[in-house]
């Protein structure tokens, strides 16, 4: 059963796949990842119950390749209609960022002193910072442009110090997953691509912890480090699936609103109500681990029962692939889209979508190219390709004009 299970499964990621011409599906970037480290995990913990996971990845692989279907005929008779951010826009942007970035840190400093600057953000500034940092890297990448890839490692940097793994994260990952939607990547590639994020997600890790531990003023030796981050890393990546079994166990067993916490406090907040829901769940021991994550889908069950948990993931789904299959006509809106596919992944976790920082990524790029739109800051692609030709027509016709008078 569990053999047939993960087949299933994997066939209808390829059809999938097959179906978008593209590797990062939502049904990929959310079930793929999922799939490998619960394998991972069951080979740590037999008693793992992984059938009852892919029974669920089952029925969620059917809803999200039937969603891709839909979607491919409603949009396959729309025209196509390329735009981009114009260039001197992006780089107003970019600038505009890195001095929000170093006035952050200038205040964080003053403020709480090297030893306490970990996760903590300027209020403003940290909501700007949240909406506008993960556009850097994809413009470093997409324009080409040696100043703005300056800004992205400046970024990275202060991230490392300043924020935490989840922000880190949802600024590279962006990058990556365009990177492999933007070239045609083989088997080699892939492997290779796969052990790059393994010893990236190391990096992470190790850079953020020996900060962490720099900044309080505590010495351990290079071995002892690495013995702390694989350990970490193991219990980081893997306790969800082991906690995640627990609360598949006891569907319905807290506060339902839970799920759905940033609109419900974004509500409370508009009307004037102090009563902010709290989304972090209590901590459970379960196979001598404890921890107070378990993943999207376990979580979602723990807080709202099996039907509420398939109920939102119907809307997850249809969500993810109607603005996945937008992007394919308008390239302007792949930057929401590599937000909410890098959010997916990371739902291996915990239920991402019950964090503000999530949504406010998500939500807020999508009103940030409205904007842009609006404020005629976007421009036709084709246009663009014209005007260098034309630029690049220019120079050599007076490169010419000047041969001509050497000539004469």
């Amino acid at each position: 059963m569990i053999i047939l299970l993960n087949i299933l499964i994997i066939i209808f990621m390829i059809f999938d796949i097959r179906l978008n011409r593209k590797l990062t599906t939502p049904l990929v970037v959310l079930i793929g990842p999922q799939l490998v480290l619960l394998s991972i995990a069951k080979l740590l913990e037999n008693r793992l119950n992984i059938e009852r996971y892919l029974i669920i990845y089952f029925f969620i692989a059917c809803m999200f390749f039937i969603f891709s279907l839909i979607f491919k005929l409603l949009f396959s008779n729309l025209k196509t209609k390329n735009q981009i951010i114009k260039k001197v826009n992006i780089k107003r942007m970019s600038y505009l960022i890195s001095i929000i970035s170093i006035v952050s840190f200038i205040i964080l400093l003053l403020t709480y002193g090297v030893a306490h600057l970990k996760g903590k953000s300027v209020i403003i500034l940290g909501h700007l910072e949240n909406i506008l940092l993960v556009f850097i890297p994809l413009f470093s990448e997409i324009y080409k442009d040696r100043k703005i890839k300056i800004i992205a490692y400046f970024i990275f940097f202060y991230l490392l110090i300043i924020g935490g793994k989840y922000q880190v994260f949802m600024y590279i990952l962006p990058l990556i997953l365009y990177r492999i939607d933007s070239s045609k990547i083989k088997l080699r590639k892939i492997i290779i691509l796969l052990i790059g994020i393994g010893i990236s997600i190391y990096v992470i890790f190790y850079s953020v912890y020996y900060v962490k531990f720099l900044s309080s003023n505590i010495h351990i030796s290079f071995l002892q480090m690495n013995n702390f981050i694989f350990n970490h890393i193991r219990h980081y990546v893997l306790s969800p699936f082991y906690i995640g079994e627990y609360f598949l166990k006891n569907p319905n067993s807290t506060n339902n609103n839970i799920a759905l916490t940033p609109f419900f406090n974004i509500f409370n907040f508009i009307t004037g109500k102090k009563s902010y829901i709290n989304p972090i769940l209590k901590f459970q021991t379960y196979f001598g681990i404890t921890s107070n994550v378990g993943g999207l889908i376990p979580e979602l069950v723990y807080t709202l029962g099996y039907v509420g948990m398939y109920s939102y993931m119907i809307v997850l789904g249809i969500i993810s692939y109607f603005l996945d299959n937008l992007t394919n006509k308008n390239k302007l809106w792949m930057y929401s889209n590599l937000i909410l596919k890098s959010s997916l992944v990371l739902c291996f976790f915990n239920n991402v979508f019950s964090v503000f920082g999530y949504i406010e990524r998500i939500v807020g790029s999508i009103l940030f190219i409205i904007f842009l739109k609006i404020m005629r800051g976007v421009e036709n692609e084709g246009n663009n390709i014209s005007r260098r030709k034309w630029n690049k027509t220019l120079s050599n016709n007076k490169s010419n004009i000047k041969t001509d008078k050497s000539n004469l």
